[in-house]
């Protein structure tokens, strides 16, 4: 198994990214790198923050992408109100090697980390992607267990309603005028006892 199929198993299904950034070589080797290593993930690319907005008002993101500045506008004027509409989604900065000051600022503001631009850290773009939607991942994993009641839970509840219905139903076949049919049913809710109590003891 290669590295890139290690990864996609752990993200468990397909990945939606958003890529903010107006030099269209940036986008292509970002969007290679997605979906060489990530496969199946689905990137969309926009080259300004409009464009962004509008996205993110209609698409929940596991991973985002951005650069320091977008047409000419620096990502430090829109940032509070781009991680507002990110919600909760991991806002990774890509950018050029004079702006680490610019990004400083930004991870103090909530952005998750940052890439500057060069050959070197470029190269090691499958980490930082890999990091940050393994940890989508989990934390969406962590959420739906919080949120999901446990089988054993679930069962034993079964168990409960069945032996209210068995219960019901023994008072209903004692009305039963006909003694042979009467007889034969008792037995039979004898046996839906002993199985919901077999249930039972295996999930205590």
């Amino acid at each position: 198994m290669t590295a890139a199929q290690k990864r996609n198993s752990r993200l468990q299904e397909p990945a939606l990214v958003l890529v903010i950034e107006d030099i269209a070589e940036h986008v292509q080797l970002i969007t290679e790198v997605l979906e060489r290593e990530f496969a199946p993930v689905f990137v969309q690319a926009v080259d300004s923050f409009k464009e962004a907005f509008a996205h993110l008002k209609k698409n929940h993101y596991d991973l985002i992408t951005c650069g320091g500045t977008i047409q000419d506008e620096k990502l430090g004027s829109v940032i509070k109100e781009l991680l507002q509409a990110a919600k909760d989604t991991q806002f990774l900065v890509i950018t050029g090697s004079g702006d680490e000051a610019l990004v400083a600022r930004l991870m103090k503001k909530g952005v998750a980390d940052y890439v500057v631009k060069n050959r070197e850290t470029l190269e090691l773009l499958p980490k930082f992607f890999e990091k940050y939607l393994l940890t989508k991942r989990r934390n969406k994993s962590s959420s739906a267990a919080k949120n999901t009641p446990s089988t054993t839970a679930s069962f034993k509840s079964v168990c409960a309603e069945w032996n209210a219905s068995l219960s019901h139903c023994q008072s209903a076949v004692k009305q039963i005028k006909d003694k042979k049919l009467q007889k034969q049913l008792s037995a039979h809710l004898k046996q839906c006892h002993k199985l919901a109590e077999l249930l039972d003891e295996q999930l205590s």
